[in-house]
Parts: structure tokens; sequence; C-alpha cells
């Protein structure tokens, strides 16, 4: 059996899920990681992809990817720019066959007509092309009060602003308050504090095939209720490993103001179960920057991709 037949093995199991919408024994030397202690037992660890990864490369050289970055602007502005590209490469259909999270299978099988892509296509494109550009990002899975798991987005580490900054490539936003972009977190705070329409939703107009933020009153901001991080944005380094284990690898914020989904009392027509093993209530955890790491990205004013 290939590896391409393996890994659609594996990731058809998780469709059911993600629609509705591995653990592994040890992290590769070439796999960059960022170490968050909890306690004396337990730790977590980011994993990112190396920017020199060959398949990043060859993303890069193949679709041009530096065409996209101008010099002159800031590593913010570069990122929005390669978030609009990824969300003009198709328009939002439905992944089937699921494709392997490798942004040039992905973007060859959508244009090829094998398969569609939605949110979790838009987030693995737009990470694996800001990683070949120097980029450090991670998957955020979020979800309404009545839908654990609506959506998947991405957190893009954005070294001008020194903060993490959530990326929707799908609907192609960010939401900001007093022109600063705001974090998965942020975004979440101001949902629960009812606040969340003072919040600014900033995006393009709507293309083609596109679901427009305007059919949500909050502008999707009422989809981050609940928020998971994903520990693993190193798919290309570790093909045979499980691309999607929920309960395994990943991360539930937890605070006063969120009830567990296993305890919901929400009408909803998904099973009420523990969705994972991990939880937090501490910030620090979550906004700790990646340079533990060394990917956290090119300096204010300098093109990315470039020393």
């Amino acid at each position: 059996m290939t590896r391409m037949a393996r890994t659609f093995l594996v990731t058809l199991g998780t469709v059911i899920s993600l629609a509705a919408a591995g653990a592994c024994d040890r992290l590769p030397a070439e796999s960059p990681m960022t170490t968050v202690p909890q306690d004396e037992a337990t730790s977590w660890h980011f994993r990112y992809e190396t920017h020199d990864h060959p398949r990043l490369r060859e993303l890069a050289a193949r679709e041009h990817l530096e065409d996209l970055i101008d010099p002159e602007a800031t590593p913010f502005e570069q990122i929005v720019r390669v978030r609009e590209w990824v969300s003009g490469q198709w328009p939002s259909g439905t992944p089937n066959p699921y494709p392997p999270w490798d942004a040039l299978v992905i973007l060859d099988w959508i244009r090829a007509g094998t398969t569609g892509g939605f949110c979790g296509q838009y987030a693995q494109v737009f990470l694996q092309s800001l990683a070949a550009l120097g980029f450090t990002a991670r998957y955020v899975e979020i979800g309404s009060v009545d839908n654990p798991y609506a959506h998947f987005v991405t957190e893009v580490w954005t070294p001008d602003f020194d903060k993490w900054v959530l990326m929707d490539a799908d609907y192609d936003l960010h939401f900001e308050h007093d022109g600063i972009p705001l974090s998965a977190l942020e975004i979440h705070d101001a949902l629960m504090a009812g606040e969340a329409d003072a919040l600014s939703v900033v995006h393009r107009p709507t293309r083609e095939g596109h679901s427009d933020p305007a059919r949500w009153p909050l502008g999707t901001a009422e989809l981050y209720h609940y928020v998971r991080f994903f520990l693993k944005a190193d798919h290309l380094s570790r093909p045979d490993e499980p691309p999607f284990d929920r309960h395994a690898d990943m991360v539930e914020w937890l605070d006063a103001r969120v009830v567990p989904w296993a305890q919901s009392e929400a009408e909803s027509p998904y099973p009420k179960e523990q969705l994972t093993q991990q939880e937090t209530d501490d910030r620090t955890v979550i906004e700790a920057p990646p340079d533990a790491a060394g990917l956290d990205g090119p300096s204010s004013g300098q093109a990315a991709g470039q020393s």
C-alpha cells in the first residue's frame, strides 16, 4: 500500500467529525517544538514544521509564494496577503475523498476536480504556505454553544504585534479591536463577556463560492465559544502518523465561563462526550511565543523568508 493510500485510510475516519463541523512515541529530531510545562507529571509539545522542509520548498517554488511578499510590508500585512491568496484558490466544497494534510496534494486534487475543500483544507494550505515563507502557525478548532467542532482556523505568530493572531482563510477574515488584531482567546473572551458585537470583522468582499461572514450575526465570532489548540503542525514530517486525533492531540481551553461539552445542556445533535484528554485555563501557556523552537517568523519590516 502506498504512503498516500495509508494516509487516506487513516484520514477517512476523521471526515465525519470534521464535516460536522496518533499518538507518537517520540518527536523526530528534525521537528522543532515548543515545550509548554503544565505540572511535574505532564508537558505539551507544540510541534511545528521546519521551514526548509522539501515539500515546503517545492510549494513555495511551484506556487511562486515569494511573489506575494512585499518587502516593504509589515509581517502582519504579509500574512494577510498570503491568507487572501489561499482563500482565492478554490470555491468552498466538500473534501470527498479527504486529501492528505499536504498543501501540494490538496491543491492538485482540488484543481483536478478529484475532491473539494472546506475550512480544514484552507487552514492546511494556509499554514504550510506561511511555513514556506518563514512564519510559524498552528491549527485551532472552534465551536459554538451547540456545536463544539464547527470550524477549523489558524493562529499565526506575528512578530510586529508580538502575539498570536487568529486568521480564517475560509472566510478570509480576522478580528480587531481598536486596530489590534486578536487571537482566538481574545475573540472567545469578547464573546463570553457579551462584547463580540464591538469587534471589527476585517475581510475582503466575499468571493463567489464562499460563505459570507455577514450571515452570522457576530461575523463568525459566535463560533469561538469552544476553543481547542492542535498541538501538531508538522504533518509533512510525520506522514505515517494519524493526521487528526482530537482526543490525544488537542488542548481544550476551559475557563470558568465554559461548560465542558460533556456536561453541556445545550440542545444539539452532536454527542455529549469528552473531546480531549488535555485542558487548560492558563493564558500564559496558550499565549507563549514559539521562539523556543526558533520559529518566530521574520522580524518587523523584514521580508518573509529572508534573513
